[in-house]
């Protein structure tokens, strides 16, 4: 996570950064891109809560705060990866009304593998 990634994930890769404050504290933070891949469907990359912030209802937040902004943009759907074993955050997914779409193994290189789920919320717009 250095600058130049960072920077080049924003400027190059399209993805935009939410920061979530708690007090005075940074508590947690949601990466996401609009139209991934020219596909009509927002992609949330990443999201951390530290631990001391988790089950206070930051991750709602930044979710729903992902989920107005592709509505607004005419988005079809919001997505995202899950390792396959990570049972929390498959859990957290599913009550913010997100469904298994499918499974995905990529190779990450040096012999290893990302064994996912993709988790996919379709959008209304009423």
């Amino acid at each position: 996570y250095s600058d130049e990634s960072l920077r080049e994930q924003m400027e190059k890769q399209h993805h935009r950064y939410v920061l979530a404050k708690e007090g005075e504290e940074f508590a947690a933070y949601l990466s996401y891109e609009p139209n991934c891949e020219n596909t009509g469907k927002t992609k949330i990359h990443k999201i951390y809560i530290l631990p001391s912030h988790q089950r206070k209802g930051i991750g709602k937040r930044l979710f729903d705060f992902v989920l107005t902004q592709a509505r607004e943009n005419g988005e079809k759907a919001v997505y995202l990866n899950v390792n396959k074993n990570n049972r929390n955050a498959i859990a957290f997914y599913q009550r913010m009304g997100f469904y298994r779409a499918r499974e995905e193994v990529n190779d990450i290189g040096n012999g290893f593998v990302m064994d996912d789920y993709v988790y996919e919320k379709p959008l209304d717009h009423e």
